[in-house]
């Protein structure tokens, strides 16, 4: 039984099978402005793995300024802008979205001269410049935007708090900076209006659902869920009333009771998880008021009606979850400073497990990612989707042995772990610190060279001029950095069979040097997997100016075979080379036996470094190929085999050579002699054509077989002494 990529997935959620895997950091890029405070907020990866990180730095004189820092996908800072309003005060960066097209938008605060803290949005281009901000200037001052998304259309959603919490504020702004409308929000029945948003989503008719936390009069704080339609109609308020509202009148004098803190839709965007806290008892004591808050997580239909709640009982103290993901099969996970809990679609807990954390992110496979603190070092931990048990634990100590604290945390598409926060630098002070984790499998390429910004890096699997699978990991980043370097990718979006490497999955490097006067060295190339560490032997080896150099897993050495091969199904391909005759070969080897289902084509390589006594490849050493296609309904041929002996290639000749359901093609190096229809078999047909091309002059004739331009009785006995061969 075959089962296919996303059934073997969903078996491995249901089932709790995890797959095997390790991390470890590609990179670590500390930001520093002036040696004074820096601090990552947030952090988004765009289709080219770029890397925005969002948040602040503490400029001289400025205050706080608003900043936004780009990387390559090697961990190299390709530039910083900042944004300082012209109040000198606090300028922040609390949320962040890809914006369509290339670059960022950022939402958070700017205080102007005369206006203190105003709701701003900021459109920043991928190449760093800072195109516009929207501005709002709510009565009362001490404004924020606290969330963002982008619409189908290209349109900002922002929404955050206005005049210190007395209204939340949803904003729609066009790609161009412009507002298409603006709606606040108030509660009529508060007896001090306080209204705040953390978190927004859209669904796929561009709704937006702003959720946070009202005053609600008697009741005291609750959970608060708005819907704008896209043209700004406020569709419904959904309120939640925690135990403690529910049971008093007296509401908690200064303090936040039940409150939402994140948002996100199920798989089919047919119900809302929302999750936050509410709480559940207060008691006071010398002089001080102690809450008991529990996790309270909600799922609702697009009407705004409950489909169910589950409120998640506290450790101790005043547990509030902050962050929650949702995997493939819509079953949510939630975290916060009271662990981290999974609910199934139908709202039955599968686990909490005792990790508190700040973010959280789930993968393709289940596996739920979460970045924290402990003892003052950032913490990511992998957990097992359906149990919960950590899988792997990584902590990271800035250089200043200080306070390390990560903010946030996110997945690219090959499931690369990118986490930022501020960490302490000792002479620095604190650093926006961002790390890369690459998960295996991973390629690890390393290079010298004297100007970083000329040189390209490839990696691939088959013909590097014709490959089946390639990858940049390099595009002439690092500007005149001269030195070593070492990148480090992920290939989780290689095919799963090209994550091996072997005779028939063979891997490339290729490195460029763009320019002329410099050059380098590429010091290693390799592949790790979970299931072992492929270096290839090719290295080192000297980067020329203006020129390129390859290097291959396994290790090409100076004695080898290539076999290019095209098809439609590889899976129904049985590979073998040998030499002799083939139907009782003195040396056979097979190379792939059905293996790599469902891909097209094959590059193998096959070390014959053992074979030396019978090489080069002659009349007395003849060397076959043999694909015998154990398929139906599929096309192929072998484009070319090569024996290359100390640099010197000997090729077969009979090539294309079309490969035919349920039979056996071969081709000879050299050619075999007398299969003048190139068939690899020696026989009536061959004997056929000299018969009926006797006496023709000619060159490059198929039936003149020793090649002196006549067909005659020397061909005649050629085949005759070669009847019956390959056959």
């Amino acid at each position: 039984m075959k089962l296919t990529t996303k059934a073997a997935v969903l078996l491995a959620l249901v089932s709790g099978v995890s797959i095997a895997s390790a991390q470890t950091a590609a990179w670590t890029a500390r930001h520093n402005e002036s040696n004074t405070a820096d601090y990552g907020v947030k952090v988004l990866v765009d289709s080219s793995r770029s890397v925005y990180v969002g948040g602040y730095t503490i400029g001289a004189g400025q205050g706080a300024n608003m900043m936004v820092v780009k990387y390559s996908s090697n961990g190299v800072r390709l530039w910083t802008r900042t944004i300082n309003g012209t109040g000198n005060s606090s300028d922040q960066v609390r949320t962040m979205a890809l914006a369509p097209g290339g670059g960022v938008y950022v939402g958070g605060h700017i205080t102007d001269s005369g206006t203190g803290s105003l709701f701003a949005v900021a459109k920043i281009s991928d190449t760093g410049s800072h195109e516009w901000t929207y501005k709002y200037n709510h009565p009362g001052g001490g404004d924020n935007c606290s969330a963002l998304k982008v619409d189908n259309q290209g349109n900002v959603l922002a929404t955050g708090t206005g005049g210190t919490g007395t209204a939340i504020v949803t904003v729609k702004v066009t790609p161009a900076g412009t507002q298409s409308w603006i709606r606040t929000f108030t509660n009529p029945n508060a007896f001090v209006p306080s209204n705040i948003a953390h978190n927004l989503t859209l669904d796929g008719s561009n709704n937006a659902y702003v959720v946070g936390s009202t005053e609600n009069g008697a009741t005291g704080d609750d959970m608060l869920v708005l819907k704008y339609s896209p043209s700004g109609t406020l569709l419904f308020s959904y309120l939640k009333n925690g135990p403690y509202g529910q049971n008093t009148s007296q509401p908690y004098p200064g303090y936040v009771e039940d409150a939402a803190y994140a948002c996100h839709f199920d798989v089919g965007q047919n119900a809302l998880y929302v999750t936050g806290t509410v709480m559940t008892a207060l008691f006071f004591s010398n002089g001080s008021y102690y809450p008991i808050k529990n996790y309270m997580t909600l799922k609702l239909n697009t009407s705004g009606g409950e489909i169910w709640t589950r409120q998640l009982n506290a450790v101790s103290g005043e547990n509030e979850a902050f962050a929650l993901a949702v995997n493939d099969l819509g079953q949510v996970y939630i975290t916060g400073n009271g662990g981290t809990a999974k609910y199934t679609a139908n709202g039955t807990q599968e686990f909490h497990v005792a990790y508190n954390a700040v973010a959280i992110k789930v993968d393709s496979a289940g596996s739920a990612y979460l970045c924290g603190t402990s003892n003052n070092d950032y913490r990511t931990l992998k957990l097992n989707g359906a149990t919960g048990s950590v899988t792997s634990t990584i902590l990271y100590n800035g250089p200043g042995s200080g306070n390390d604290a990560p903010t946030d945390i996110e997945l690219d598409a090959t499931r690369n772990i990118y986490v930022t926060g501020a960490s302490w630098g000792g002479a620095t002070e604190t650093d926006a610190a961002t790390i890369k984790y690459v998960q295996t499998p991973y390629v690890e390429v390393q290079l010298t060279h004297s100007y970083q910004g000329d040189v390209v890096v490839e990696v691939g699997v088959g013909d590097p001029s014709n490959p089946l699978y390639s990858k940049v990991i390099r595009n002439r980043e690092g500007g005149a950095t001269n030195g070593q370097t070492t990148m480090i990718e992920s290939i989780f979006d290689a095919p799963e069979f090209y994550q091996t490497p072997s005779e028939s999955v063979v891997w490339y490097c290729k490195v460029s040097d763009q320019i002329n006067g410099d050059g380098g060295t590429l010091d290693r190339f390799r592949i790790v997997t979970s299931g072992g560490l492929y270096t290839s032997g090719n290295i080192p080896q000297a980067i020329p100016t203006v020129g390129t150099v390859h290097a291959f897993v396994p290790t090409r050495t100076s004695r080898y075979a290539l076999i290019d091969i095209e098809h439609t199904f590889r899976g129904d391909i049985y590979l073998t080379i040998g030499r002799g005759n083939p139907t009782n070969p003195a040396w056979s080897k097979v190379v792939s036996m059905y293996t790599g289902h469902g891909l097209d084509g094959m590059w193998a390589q096959v070390d014959l470094t053992l074979q030396s006594g019978h090489l080069p490849p002659n009349y007395q050493n003849m060397w076959w190929v043999s694909v015998y296609d154990g398929g139906g309904s599929d096309i192929g041929q072998i484009r070319s085999a090569k024996i290359v002996v100390d640099g010197v290639t000997y090729a077969a000749n009979c090539v294309p050579a079309p490969i035919a359901d349920f039979q056996t093609t071969r081709v000879f190096v050299p050619k075999l002699q007398g299969d003048a229809n190139c068939d690899g078999c020696v026989d009536d047909s061959d004997l056929a054509a000299i018969l009926s091309a006797f006496g023709s002059v000619g060159q490059n004739m198929v039936e003149d077989v020793n090649g002196d331009g006549h067909v005659d009785d020397v061909d005649l006995a050629i085949v005759l002494s070669n009847f019956g061969l390959g056959c």
